[in-house]
């Protein structure tokens, strides 16, 4: 799950590394955040981190609309007409891609909000 710098807390475990502008890896996967690590991650001017979500599959949409797997393979269809000329890989390609899913499928759900705020 992709969080806002200023949703981070310590104790999240990061889920991938966090590397800066020079492509070094300040913070690796599966370490857990500390005050000094945030001290350090925004010196570095870092905005977002993967962290792990404490719960495993699919979160449920805002209203206790369940997403099974066909209505989120059903968002991913409609998602990926709307992202076919894009080409880039980039991580916040990925998160924008990721968010019109859950939001997609919580519409298809029957709930009008996502599952979760990944960034604010």
């Amino acid at each position: 799950m992709l969080v806002s710098f200023d949703k981070l807390e310590p104790g999240m475990e990061v889920a991938r590394d966090i590397i800066n502008v020079n492509g070094a890896v300040l913070l690796a996967a599966g370490n857990l955040l500390t005050d000094r690590h945030l001290r350090t991650l925004r010196a570095w001017g870092v905005d977002v981190v993967h962290i792990k979500e404490s719960n495993s599959g699919e979160e449920e949409p805002a209203g206790g609309a369940e997403v099974t797997p066909g209505i989120r393979s059903e968002a991913q269809e409609a998602v990926a007409v709307r992202f076919k000329h894009v080409t880039s890989q980039h991580w916040a390609v990925e998160a924008v891609k990721e968010l019109a899913i859950r939001r997609a499928a919580a519409r298809l759900a029957g709930s009008s909000k996502p599952s979760t705020p990944v960034l604010s």
